[in-house]
């Protein structure tokens, strides 16, 4: 009996059949492959995405910010004919020197050491009482959330020879100007026998 036909047959079913299940295996061992490559583009995208909300979001706080300095610039409240300008206060530099750094001081600022000047200011108070009569006179108002922190040369502590009541408004007070220098408490100015402008009339 000649088997080698059905023997030929059996083969090629068998062929077939191991070509199958190769091809099942195939597509089995690339789907989690395909799945890997889709969570990680929907990772890239997610991630772009955040990054991109991120970066609009920093953006938009930098302008918010920018715009409140402007609009709390309170530069134009303390301004008037007969006061003392922070403008000029500033004008002060730190120079180097052998062994240490000093202050210089503009001539315009040097000019009103001693004299009886006007300045007007918003009160850092100094201590818990509603009257304050030791505090700090400055260019910007300590409860602006938005203004950046006021430096030495915008600050001139004040010695009043009578308590005045603590604003959050500018106050104009007047008094002896003082020019510290290199003094120990860090500031620059001083203003003693300070009264309140509207006192002398």
């Amino acid at each position: 009996m000649n088997r080698t036909p059905s023997l030929r047959r059996a083969t090629n079913a068998g062929a077939a059949a191991t070509s199958r299940v190769a091809g099942i295996l195939r597509r089995w061992s690339k789907k989690p492959a395909a799945r890997k490559k889709k969570r990680v583009a929907r990772s890239g995208s997610a991630f772009s995405y955040l990054a991109t909300i991120a970066v609009a979001a920093v953006f938009a706080l930098w302008a918010g910010w920018q715009f409140e300095i402007r609009r709390t610039d309170h530069s134009a409240l303390l301004e008037g004919p007969d006061l003392v300008s922070w403008h000029k206060l500033a004008r002060v530099s730190v120079t180097r020197l052998k062994d240490r750094t000093a202050l210089r001081f503009d001539e315009g600022v040097l000019a009103l050491d001693g004299k009886q000047v006007n300045l007007r200011g918003f009160i850092t108070p100094l201590a818990s009482a509603g009257n304050q009569q030791h505090f700090i006179l400055s260019s910007k108002p300590p409860s602006c959330p938005y203004c950046l922190p006021a430096g030495p040369d915008e600050m001139v502590e004040i010695f009043c020879r009578q308590p005045v009541m603590y604003s959050y408004d500018p106050i104009t007070l007047s008094g002896k100007f003082r020019i510290l220098g290199d003094d120990d408490s860090g500031l620059y100015y001083r203003m003693m026998d300070a009264e309140a402008a509207s006192r002398h009339g």
